[in-house]
């Protein structure tokens, strides 16, 4: 049961609604070279603009969802299992 949970929080639908200002944010930063080399100096700068401010994005959602992510309690039966095996 424990595998099935882990396996659901690496569904692509989920890791790529997390990341997807980041992964936006990669193609426009990647497509800037190329647009700088068909003299769209203009249109590159832009990009890169609204790259980086959707990777604040990205990085603040990254941080609100790690932020959110409650550690699981543990109760005593497993303390005293892994304080007698010490």
């Amino acid at each position: 049961m424990e595998m099935g949970h882990k396996f659901m929080k690496f569904l692509p639908s989920n890791f790529i609604l997390s990341n997807l200002p980041i992964i936006i944010a990669l193609i426009m930063l990647t497509s800037a070279p190329f647009l700088l080399l068909l003299h769209e100096e203009d249109i590159a700068n832009q990009n890169a603009s609204y790259a980086y401010y959707l990777l604040i994005v990205g990085v603040i959602w990254k941080l609100i969802q790690y932020l959110s992510d409650k550690p699981k309690p543990v109760n005593n039966t497993n303390r005293k299992n892994l304080e007698t095996s010490h």
